[in-house]
């Protein structure tokens, strides 16, 4: 195993290619990308895509109090925040407290 504590700020987000060495490339591709989420969802017997993935980021930063929308749209690539915001689902608990305040 080689690990890269280069702390470059333009390396990848969870570059698999840093901490397993069977991925031979120093940026993970779209075919690492999608061999990990085949052997993720065979692992927990449950269908888990890179979209969804995207979803689930884009909610949980849109929900941190600490992030802005714009900083998700950028870090989604978006080139319009209204496209972020259909990535952004309700958080159940909030819509429940939303409802008791009535």
């Amino acid at each position: 195993m080689h690990l890269n504590t280069d702390q470059n700020k333009n390396n990848q987000i969870f570059n698999i290619t840093l901490i397993n060495s069977r991925y031979f490339a120093d940026n993970m591709n779209e075919e690492h990308v999608a061999r990990f989420f085949v052997k993720t969802s065979k692992t927990l017997n449950l269908r888990v895509s890179a979209h969804r993935f995207r979803h689930t980021f884009a909610t949980k930063l849109a929900n941190n109090t600490q992030t802005n929308i714009k900083t998700v749209q950028n870090l989604l690539g978006h080139s319009s925040v209204h496209t972020t915001l259909g990535y952004v689902h309700p958080d159940m608990s909030d819509m429940r407290k939303a409802v008791n305040l009535l």
